[in-house]
């Protein structure tokens, strides 16, 4: 199941996701406390959060390209449910 929250005037609509608006408050964090909160009892096995677009490699302070991942670890790495068997990865 896919879930998308969004705080902008124009809701997105994607196909086979689930769409929920959000007050134009706080910041990602917010968002993700809000899904937590407010799921709590059926939260899925594997859940993953991100921002609007994938991250790429790297920290550029200031710049809309920042990525925040670390060396050997793609975007794709986060969206394969338990990977290797394990409930979690550290990277």
């Amino acid at each position: 199941d896919v879930t998308i929250y969004s705080k902008a005037d124009d809701m997105p609509e994607i196909a086979g996701a689930a769409s929920q608006p959000l007050s134009n408050v706080g910041r990602e964090s917010h968002s993700f406390l809000h899904h937590i909160v407010s799921n709590y009892h059926r939260l899925a096995d594997w859940t993953l959060f991100s921002q609007a677009t994938p991250p790429s490699w790297g920290y550029l302070f200031g710049e809309s390209a920042n990525g925040h991942l670390n060396d050997n670890v793609s975007f794709d790495d986060y969206l394969r449910p338990f990977p290797q068997g394990r409930d979690s990865m550290f990277v």
